[in-house]
C-alpha cells in the first residue's frame, strides 16, 4: 500500500530506543555536572573552615598546643559533609616559629575515599 501515512511497529521501536538513550546521555551529564558542583561546594565549605580555623589558633594562643590533635567543627558548618572531621598539627620549626597545618576531611556522598583539604601557615609566637 504506497502512499499510506504513519510510521511502522519498528520505526516507532526505533524512535523511543533513540530518544530513550539521548535522555539518559543528558541526564548522566546532568547528573556528573550537579556531583561536580556539589564537590566543588563541599570543597569551598572545607577551605572556609580551615582558614576559620588558621585564624583562630593565631588569635588564641591557648589553643596553640604543639603536637597533633583534632578539633570539633561547627556543626552549621558541616552540614552537607558526611563524617566531617577537623585535624591540626603545629610544629615548631625553629625557637619563636612555629608551622601550623589545618586539615579538613569529609567522605563525599557515593565515594569510597575521604576527600581533604589541607591548609598550611607559619606562625611567629611572640607576635599575635
Amino acid at each position: 500500500m504506497v502512499g499510506q501515512g504513519g510510521f511502522s511497529m519498528v520505526e516507532a521501536v526505533i524512535a523511543i530506543t533513540i530518544i530513550g538513550i539521548l535522555a539518559v546521555a543528558v541526564s548522566s551529564g546532568d547528573a556528573q555536572e550537579l556531583r561536580f558542583v556539589a564537590e566543588s561546594f563541599a570543597e569551598t565549605k572545607a577551605d572556609r573552615l580551615a582558614s576559620g580555623r588558621i585564624e583562630r589558633l593565631r588569635s588564641d594562643g591557648a589553643l596553640l598546643e604543639p603536637g597533633e590533635s583534632e578539633f570539633d567543627l561547627p556543626a552549621e558548618f558541616i552540614r552537607g559533609l558526611s563524617g566531617a572531621r577537623g585535624h591540626q598539627d603545629v610544629r615548631e620549626i625553629e625557637p619563636g616559629l612555629c608551622e601550623i597545618v589545618v586539615a579538613i576531611s569529609w567522605l563525599p556522598v557515593g565515594a569510597s575515599r575521604r576527600r581533604v583539604v589541607e591548609l598550611t601557615t607559619w606562625l611567629e609566637l611572640g607576635v599575635r
